[in-house]
């Protein structure tokens, strides 16, 4: 188990959920936590602020299946550590733009059918949560 500096632990290599889905795996993490400086309004990039990431995978995992390897398959971890990276280290106005650079943080694996990105920012609507979800689908073989 890794300690993120939010105090949320996460598992190396676990992505949260697994389910089947035509062939492929579908893999899921949510809530991500990170805390980022983004926002179009006077302030908002003064101070972090939290953010959460949701990514969904449906990925090939037939081979890693098999073979119990590390590299065949999608490394979550190094996936998870970006996508904090970005939104620690960036700074956009739009939670569109964010969710833009997030999403292609997404290798562009062969193994990878479709990804799916949300971010949202919690604290911003007196109690509602703003969200943006951006999908890429791999079209052809």
């Amino acid at each position: 188990m890794n300690r993120h500096r939010s105090g949320k632990t996460f598992s190396p290599g676990r992505a949260g959920n697994g389910t089947k889905a035509g062939g492929a795996w579908t893999r899921s993490r949510s809530g991500i936590p990170a805390f980022g400086r983004h926002g179009a309004y006077p302030g908002e990039q003064d101070a972090a602020q939290p953010f959460d990431v949701d990514l969904v995978l449906q990925v090939d995992l037939s081979a890693s299946s098999r073979s119990d390897l590390l590299t065949d398959t999608v490394h979550y971890a190094v996936l998870y550590a970006r996508l904090v990276e970005i939104v620690e280290g960036t700074s956009f106005s739009l939670l569109e733009r964010l969710a833009a650079e997030l999403r292609g943080a997404v290798p562009d694996d062969p193994r990878i059918h479709t990804a799916e990105l949300s971010v949202a920012k919690p604290q911003l609507l007196d109690g509602a949560t703003a969200r943006v979800t951006l999908r890429r689908q791999r079209t052809g073989g």
